[in-house]
């Protein structure tokens, strides 16, 4: 039981359609739009092949530790 909370909390600091291993969140091919809610900390971000138009200049805001994109 105490194994399947702390899964549920991991899961839960991964943003939506998004694909989180250990400092990395990859979301590759998600048809995303906009840039996925922060994960306070990822040092790496992938969001190859998505449809982001264009990128609002504070998107990275929440990521405080990001050094890979």
């Amino acid at each position: 039981m105490i194994l399947s909370l702390w899964t549920g909390v991991l899961s839960g600091q991964c943003p939506e359609k998004c694909y989180c291993d250990g400092h990395r969140v990859i979301c590759r091919g998600q048809q995303l739009s906009t840039i996925p809610l922060s994960v306070s900390h990822a040092t790496e971000l992938d969001l190859m092949t998505n449809t982001l138009a264009s990128i609002p200049d504070d998107a990275f805001n929440g990521w405080p530790n990001l050094t890979e994109l």
